[in-house]
């Protein structure tokens, strides 16, 4: 789901708050209070009882102080301003009494705001509202959870209206679990270490999410894929999809963008990341046959970009789209398709196997067994002239590839090339970083390690993974050094042992 980036979260990156002290907020929404501050030219200078990390001021929103005076003019315009008596504030030249007193009802707007949010911070403490179609508890701010309900409930619409279901009166709304984190997420849901989100499709039904501080619009990706597979049950709540079309259809969906002037929605968006993949298999001679694609009974991961790709083309050609819509319900729905029963869940039926499946395309698409090749030539002729991504693209590429344990070859591949490009995400050189320990180059690692904790001083998971990487590398002492630090920043912060590390950090060989 793609769209206007979410409200930024207020997220407490250090504890032990005191009055009167020092407060920095950073622009993506964290607020460090507590830790003596001095600023710098270029930079905030924070001072912890392990080290110091250097703020680059591109990354403050706000310097907040009670006690601090302000920084000496750095250049002649300054010098001018202060002769007058003014200072900045917030873009403008105000006088200095005048800052005094927005900074000291700014703290204290700030400070009530990080109490309320600190105050359902914990899962037991969650809010907990309704929306029409939804039952919503969340950890995060009211600002947030207003703006994704609003859009959870225009693409339940939106979905509805296009494929013409609602909700069985006995199912009730759908529950759907905010997490402020990865670490609450992990430790309440129940869900697996690979996993970014989760839909329940048997009672209860729940949907499981969680907010990526690092990477806000893969948070909206995963809700809304997940919220694609809970929609596409209500096509036929006893009939489970087949994985191929069940995953590429919430990989389609799932990239619709939100429009919030309008309240609307635009489908088709392409899913660069999918499609980098696919190019990058495509490039070394693998292709995926139409006619093994749509019979395929297994639950492979090359369903979520070359399943993708195919219902992308399908959806957005005005020759096929309304056959393509009549074969997803028809196999749910109609009486001439063959289904058996699911065998793990009573009262559930599945297609009676890829054959059935292929048979049903056919005759909804108007298709004879001779003329697939002829559509699959169209289906490689629209991949190769969609338009490349951006870094972007590169990056989820990359990042995907390693969540798959592709350590060896295609992450380090991918993750290089969206580096090379000007990546600046530190998820991407962290798990370069990682890649590069398997492949023995300790130094390197070491440096791309190093590279991720410039871009953002204050996260301390990017330094628990710099500790890792220097842990490997044979630093151990520094390595503490690091994690000490990484502590100091975070001390709510659940911190992994190196041994756990080192076992999450292999991946399986290609």
């Amino acid at each position: 789901m793609r769209g206007v980036p979410w409200a930024t979260a207020i997220l407490l990156a250090a504890a032990a708050s005191a009055a009167g002290a020092d407060m920095v907020i950073l622009k993506d929404g964290r607020v460090v209070e507590g830790i003596p501050v001095t600023k710098e030219a270029d930079a905030l200078l924070l001072r912890y009882p392990s080290g110091e990390v250097r703020l680059p001021l591109s990354l403050v929103e706000d310097f907040l102080s009670e006690s601090s005076p302000p920084a000496p003019p750095a250049d002649e315009e300054e010098r001018a301003r202060a002769a007058e008596g003014k200072v900045r504030w917030k873009g403008k030249w105000v006088p200095a009494a005048v800052r005094e007193k927005e900074a000291r009802k700014e703290l204290d707007r700030k400070r009530k705001e990080l109490e309320e949010a600190r105050s359902h911070s914990e899962w037991k403490d969650r809010y907990s509202f309704a929306t029409k179609n939804f039952a919503i508890e969340s950890t995060q701010p009211e600002s947030m959870n207003r703006e994704f309900a609003e859009r959870l409930e225009g693409y339940f619409q939106a979905f509805a209206k296009r494929f013409k279901v609602s909700v069985p009166r006995d199912w009730g709304k759908l529950k759907v679990c905010f997490y402020g984190g990865r670490e609450d997420f992990l430790r309440t849901s129940g869900a697996g270490g690979g996993v970014l989100a989760y839909y329940r499709f048997v009672e209860p039904r729940e949907l499981n999410f969680y907010y990526d501080r690092l990477d806000p619009q893969s948070s909206v990706d995963c809700l809304f894929h997940e919220a694609t597979h809970y929609l596409i049950d209500l096509v036929d709540p006893a009939f489970q999809y087949p994985h191929w079309l069940n995953e590429a259809m919430a990989e389609y969906f799932g990239a619709s963008e939100w429009d919030p002037g309008r309240k609307a929605f635009a489908l088709g968006a392409i899913q660069h990341g999918r499609l980098a993949e696919l190019r990058a298999e495509r490039e070394v001679g693998k292709n995926v046959l139409l006619r093994d694609l749509v019979s395929d009974e297994s639950g492979a991961y090359m369903h979520y970009y070359w399943g993708w790709s195919l219902v992308h083309f399908l959806m957005e050609s005005p020759k096929y789209s309304k056959k393509f819509e009549k074969f997803f319900v028809d196999l749910a729905t109609a009486r001439d398709v063959d289904r058996r029963p699911h065998p793990s869940f009573q009262g559930m039926t599945v297609q009676k196997d890829g054959q059935e499946c292929l048979k049903t395309f056919l005759s909804r698409m108007g298709l004879r067994e001779k003329d697939l090749d002829g559509l699959q030539a169209e289906w490689y002729a629209w991949i190769d002239a969609l338009p490349a991504g951006d870094v972007r693209a590169l990056e989820e590429a990359g990042l995907r590839a390693y969540a798959e344990g592709s350590v060896r070859f295609r992450a380090p591949r991918l993750l290089k090339e969206a580096i090379d490009k000007g990546s600046t995400r530190t998820a991407v050189r962290v798990r370069y970083a990682i890649c590069l320990l398997g492949k023995d180059e300790k130094e390197e690692a070491v440096r791309m390690a190093e590279s991720a904790v410039l871009l953002d001083p204050l996260d301390a998971g990017v330094r628990e993974a710099l500790a890792f990487v220097l842990h490997q590398a044979g630093k151990p002492e520094e390595a503490q050094k690091v994690l000490a630090l990484a502590k100091e920043i975070d001390p709510g912060r659940d911190f992994l042992d190196f041994a756990v590390m080192v076992k999450l950090a292999e991946g399986k060989s290609e």
